[in-house]
């Protein structure tokens, strides 16, 4: 599979920084396009495993995670995220073509800020991003000095 998930660095100057969680590069690629156009500074990540990983190097301003991820799924990651002290107040969106599933709704609904149906529009998807990073929240505790 050809690494159509290549991504321009981020700006010093440029807003938020987005971190685009989805194994389908056509989408990762979509949504790259559409936050860049607004300002927005992106990275993104294929499986929920190297999703931590650009969490933890990066601290993003926002997650947009889907659901179906190799590796580690979605609420694996989000759980992990909500557990650890230095990332559970980062944002998240999950993204997911389940929504009218209330089994697997439950389970994020308490801890994702929100949630976007695929397929979902460039306008949808500015919007709940404009509107999760404009809530308040508590800031992340810094991680310990080594």
């Amino acid at each position: 599979m050809p690494d159509d998930l290549t991504l321009t660095p981020p700006e010093k100057n440029a807003r938020s920084l987005v971190l685009i969680v989805e194994d389908v590069g056509v989408q990762v690629r979509l949504v790259q396009i559409c936050l860049e156009r607004a300002d927005y500074r992106v990275i993104a990540a294929r499986d929920g495993a190297e999703a931590l990983r650009q969490v933890f190097e990066h601290m993003p301003d926002l997650i947009l995670l889907d659901v179906d991820l190799p590796v580690l799924n979605g609420f694996q990651v989000l759980d992990t995220l909500r557990k650890e002290e230095a990332t559970r107040s980062i944002p998240v969106v999950m993204l997911t073509a389940h929504a009218k599933d209330s089994a697997l709704f439950a389970q994020w609904a308490t801890q994702a800020d929100t949630f976007l149906t695929k397929p979902f529009s460039p306008d949808a998807l500015l919007e709940t991003v404009q509107q999760v990073l404009a809530s308040p929240r508590e800031p992340a505790p810094s991680p310990p000095l080594l």
